[in-house]
């Protein structure tokens, strides 16, 4: 089994895919762009939807939109909990995680502080409470688990969306914050951290070589 991955050498929405391929031991291959011509290779082959990337080319079906390869690999690779009731819980937290997208667009920001603490801030402040909540209601606050769950006792794309956006506020507010405002989200991140699937796949934090990238062939 092989997917091939189409997008530029960092975070921005083709993150997530990343996590979950590897989490479902998808073996896949990514295809850098480098250029603008290379955007206008991949519209004008035919195979992106709307045009646009991340492109992911898996199981002889080509998946344009975020959203809907996350779904696709959740649904056919156990990565969408046991029961109806772990599904609608997971479709829950992960548009709840959607919501807080924001975070990626921060390395693109001129004023950075400004946007932090006015549009950043008050979001954590209204979302991260709730995913500590279920984190500490999943697990029955047992700390010695090996990995915490946010649904079920399996891995879900919840958990991996979650473990996605809490590096990006790490990143951007330091681990100190959040470990002193939200310990039971960051006792999550560094269990799951260790998982096997999971440990140093997630890319650097994005700087000045991504952001120029990113305007290279984009804009």
């Amino acid at each position: 089994m092989s997917a091939k991955l189409t997008y530029v050498n960092g975070r921005g929405r083709a993150e997530i895919i990343r996590l979950l391929l590897v989490a479902a031991n998808i073996e896949y291959e990514n295809c850098y762009l480098e250029s603008k011509q290379d955007l206008e290779d991949v519209r004008n082959s035919g195979k992106s939807f709307y045009g646009q990337v991340p492109m992911l080319e898996i199981d002889g079906r080509c998946i344009t939109q975020t959203n809907a390869m996350v779904y696709y690999i959740a649904r056919n690779y156990n990565l969408y909990g046991e029961t109806e009731d772990d599904k609608v819980k997971i479709d829950m937290l992960y548009d709840g995680f959607s919501d807080t997208i924001k975070f990626i667009y921060y390395p693109f920001k001129n004023g950075k502080e400004e946007f932090k603490q006015n549009q950043l801030l008050p979001m954590i402040k209204r979302y991260f409470p709730v995913f500590s909540n279920c984190i500490s209601e999943n697990n029955n606050n047992e700390d010695d688990s090996e990995i915490l769950y946010f649904v079920g006792n399996s891995l879900s794309i919840a958990d991996l969306y979650g473990y996605h956006h809490i590096d990006w506020a790490i990143g951007i507010f330091g681990q100190e914050y959040i470990e002193s405002n939200y310990p039971k989200l960051m006792e999550f991140y560094n269990k799951l951290t260790n998982h096997p699937n999971v440990n140093g796949m997630i890319k650097p934090f994005p700087g000045d070589d991504y952001v120029a990238l990113c305007s290279k062939v984009f804009h």
